[in-house]
């Protein structure tokens, strides 16, 4: 499914409506984790500029960076099963609350 971007006003309310919707028994969509660890994930890229957290510094990333960010700061859907930084990978439990 392609989502508008947040930037927009009906980009932003589809997000929050589908944000809205989420419970704590909701199926996982993409992969193996919950939830309430799916929440926790997707709020890792936006501590990145703010500071909160570290990517880890690689030689591979700095040929192979840019693409990667470009991939997705793109208008094209982010594509299932793309591998996930472990710095970025939730396993522990989370509180959907």
């Amino acid at each position: 499914m392609f989502m508008e971007s947040l930037y927009t006003e009906t980009g932003l309310n589809a997000m929050l409506e589908r944000i809205n919707k989420l419970r704590p028994d909701s199926p996982a969509q993409w992969g193996k984790m919950n939830v309430a660890q799916m929440l926790a994930h997707i709020q890792i890229p936006l501590e990145v500029p703010l500071g909160k957290h570290q990517l880890p510094k690689m030689f591979i990333m700095k040929i192979f960076g840019p693409g990667i960010k470009k991939m997705f700061m793109a208008d094209k859907p982010v594509k299932r099963n793309q591998p996930t930084a472990k710095s970025m990978r939730i396993t522990n439990p989370k509180d959907f609350e």
